[in-house]
């Protein structure tokens, strides 16, 4: 019977990965660059960039407080994580996230932040005038709850601030809405989200909307494997597919790979990633190290630890 639970798990899934191909064509670029904050459209979760940016359907994990909220009703033990990582041109982004359990209910906390690095500034003759920075920040609050044994439902508040050298933009502030969904199918859950609904940004006296979007996934889980799959719709961005998946070495050492398919960028698509467990008494360490490889650009790293309590 498991067997055969595990060939059924598989069929769906494989299912709805061809509905995510066939979707993957949809109009793309029309808005492309037009949304602000664009630094929420980049997940800090590093389990999920080593398999491929999917992790909407994932349950009881921390790291889904960046993707779907509603994952978060699952944990039962308080965790703190911290991740950092590197992108191209100095650019250097991370987050710092807290989850507490509460009877039913999940209370968690996130710090998001980005900064440019040095830029090179000129004036209006283009002399130099030095150099300056661009700082991101975001901070979520997000409350999720189990509304029967077999669904979950979680929302975030955040607030925005953006700032370039002296100029700050009004402060933005944004909701994020998600579903969670634990199928018949042993192991399979299906995940929904809705991120980044909210009030336009003012900068430079010009107003852009928020990069909402759109999320839709699964994972199938069954033993040491996991399956992830979501399909993604960004406001300014084309539709993308994100593939991937992790295999776990006696609960010690996990293996992670996947594919992110969206047209027009220069990122080759693959994505890996490593993971380590380490228990000391009743506390669990968590280590995770994520690759993207780009084609012309630098290649990203990056890297978490997770305390679980």
């Amino acid at each position: 019977m498991k067997g055969t639970g595990f060939l059924k798990g598989g069929v769906v899934f494989l299912f709805a990965l061809t509905l995510g191909v066939s979707a993957e064509g949809a109009d793309s670029y029309k808005q492309a660059g037009t949304a602000s904050a664009a630094f929420l459209k980049t997940s800090v979760g590093v389990r999920a960039a080593g398999m491929g940016g999917s992790y909407c359907g994932v349950p009881s994990d921390l790291a889904t407080i960046y993707l779907n909220p509603a994952g978060l009703a699952g944990l039962n033990r308080p965790e703190v994580e911290g991740t950092m990582h590197e992108r191209f041109v100095d650019i250097k982004q991370g987050s710092l996230a807290l989850a507490l359990p509460w009877s039913e209910r999940t209370l968690g906390l996130a710090l998001i932040y980005s900064n440019s690095g040095d830029i090179d500034g000129y004036d209006v003759n283009e002399n130099p005038t030095g150099t300056f920075d661009a700082t991101n920040y975001a901070l979520a609050a997000s409350l999720a709850r189990k509304m029967m044994s077999n669904l979950s439902c979680g929302v975030s508040l955040k607030m925005i601030n953006q700032k370039i050298k002296d100029d700050a933009a009004n402060l933005g502030f944004s909701l994020d809405l998600g579903g969670l969904y634990q199928t018949s199918i042993d192991g399979l859950s299906l995940g929904f989200s809705l991120q980044n609904l909210g009030n336009k940004i003012e900068f430079y006296e010009e107003e852009d909307d928020l990069p909402l979007s759109f999320r839709v996934g699964g994972a199938y889980h069954q033993g040491a494997l996991t399956l992830v799959s979501d399909l993604v719709k960004v406001k300014d961005s084309a539709v993308s597919l994100r593939l991937g998946g992790e295999y776990w070495f006696k609960e010690m050492v996990a293996v992670r790979g996947g594919y992110h398919l969206e047209e027009g960028i220069d990122q080759t698509g693959l994505t890996f990633g490593l993971g380590a467990n380490l228990i000391q008494q009743d506390y669990l360490f968590q280590f995770d190290y994520a690759y993207i490889p780009y084609d012309d650009l630098d290649d990203v790293h990056r890297f978490s630890a997770r305390i679980r309590f």
